[in-house]
C-alpha cells in the first residue's frame, strides 16, 4: 500500500509532527509500501454527538461550533458523517485525564449548542488503528455495541446528554440473534 502517494516526505513529516511519534512518521515516509498491523485494543473515552439538521443551511455552523468547543490538544474528531460526530480521547496515546476532559467537553458542547445537539458519552475498550484494506486506508476507532449506542442517542431529546456506564449496553435486536 502506498500510504503517502501525493505528498512529499517533507510535507508529510511537517503535517504529522506533534500528532504521531516522529519515528513512526519516518518509517511510513521512508517505506511507502509499509504494511500496518491490525487494530489494537485501547481504552478510550468518547463523545457521540448528533446535531440538529432540520435546517440544513445552519449545519456547517453547528459543526464549526463542535470543533471550536472541543479542546484541540485532548481529543480528536474520529468521525464526521453529516450531523453525527465522534470525538475520542486517548486514540493516539493514553490520556490519564480523559474522563475529566470528556465531561468538560460535553459541558462546553451543551453550553455552546444548547438544543441543537444531543450527546452520548462514556468510556470503553475500543479497537484503534489501521482500518480498511490496502486500497482504502483509514486510521480510526471502532466502538463496541455501536448500534446500541446509536439507538440510545436517538431516543434522547435535543439538548440532552447521557453518560453510558463503563460497559456499553448490549444490543438485543433481531439482527444480532443469528
Amino acid at each position: 500500500m502506498r500510504f503517502v502517494p501525493s505528498i512529499s516526505a517533507w510535507r508529510a513529516r511537517r503535517t504529522l509532527r506533534g500528532y504521531i511519534d516522529p519515528k513512526l512518521v519516518d518509517e511510513v515516509v521512508n517505506n511507502p509500501n509499509l504494511q500496518l498491523g491490525p487494530p489494537r485494543h485501547r481504552q478510550l473515552d468518547f463523545i457521540i454527538a448528533l446535531l440538529r439538521d432540520d435546517n440544513f443551511e445552519t449545519l456547517p455552523t453547528l459543526v464549526q461550533k463542535v470543533v471550536q468547543s472541543a479542546a484541540p490538544d485532548t481529543e480528536s474528531i474520529d468521525g464526521l458523517t453529516g450531523p453525527l460526530i465522534l470525538l475520542t480521547f486517548g486514540r493516539f496515546r493514553p490520556e490519564p485525564d480523559a474522563p475529566r476532559k470528556r465531561r468538560e467537553t460535553v459541558a462546553r458542547l451543551q453550553q455552546h449548542l444548547g438544543n441543537d445537539i444531543k450527546v452520548l458519552h462514556g468510556h470503553c475498550t475500543a479497537k484503534v488503528g489501521h482500518l480498511g484494506g490496502h486500497s482504502f486506508a483509514v486510521f480510526g476507532s471502532l466502538l463496541p455495541n455501536f448500534n446500541t449506542m446509536l439507538q440510545t442517542l436517538t431516543v434522547l431529546q435535543f439538548g440532552q446528554s447521557r453518560e453510558l456506564p463503563t460497559a456499553p449496553p448490549t444490543h438485543s435486536g433481531p439482527e444480532q440473534s443469528a
